[in-house]
């Protein structure tokens, strides 16, 4: 029966680390463990960190002024029009959909489809494309207000029936308008 530590589980060896055998190859693993870990954080702080728009950063004719909120498509960013000073909204893509041929052609497909449309509430696309590091961006409207979320919220969750049949008409309008096109 020769010496078969190695074959054991890695809970086994978690389990009994206590053991003069077997201390030396946990440490071991832990730290290799710990090592690669500490590298993948980086690597990835440091992929964000590449992406991530600082303030001043130009897209085109527009410098970004903050962050406004961020999800798991990506970043939001406010922006300003240097020449005639329009506010922009800037939705950039994260790295990891971008990375994906097929999410970053949706993404833009999308933006060239709304631009097709005009109503007033849709939000109007004024450029999309990629940045030099393949990320891809929608410029469009900055839109300053209040969310439907936060206005429900600040409502105790209760909306009058006419606000609410105010806001599906609206939303089924905008909806209609997109499908004629």
């Amino acid at each position: 029966a020769g010496d078969n530590r190695d074959c054991r589980p890695r809970w086994l060896w978690l389990e009994h680390a206590h053991c003069p055998p077997i201390r030396p190859r946990v440490r071991r693993s832990k730290w290799i463990i710990s090592t690669a870990h500490n590298l993948f954080h980086a690597a990835r702080l440091e992929q964000i960190a590449r992406h991530m728009l600082t303030l001043g950063h130009m897209i085109g004719n527009y410098k970004v002024t903050r962050l406004i909120g961020q999800g798991g498509m990506g970043r939001v960013y406010e922006a300003m029009h240097v020449i005639i000073g329009r506010r922009a909204a800037i939705k950039v893509l994260s790295p990891e959909l971008s990375g994906s041929h097929g999410v970053a052609t949706r993404f833009l497909n999308e933006a060239r489809a709304a631009n097709l449309v005009r109503h007033p509430g849709l939000v109007e696309i004024f450029e999309f494309g990629t940045l030099a590091d393949g990320t891809a961006f929608i410029i469009m409207d900055y839109l300053d207000g209040e969310s439907l979320a936060a206005m429900i919220a600040r409502l105790g969750g209760m909306v009058e029936r006419w606000r609410a049949l105010d806001i599906v008409r609206q939303i089924a309008s905008a909806i209609a308008t997109a499908h004629e096109r």
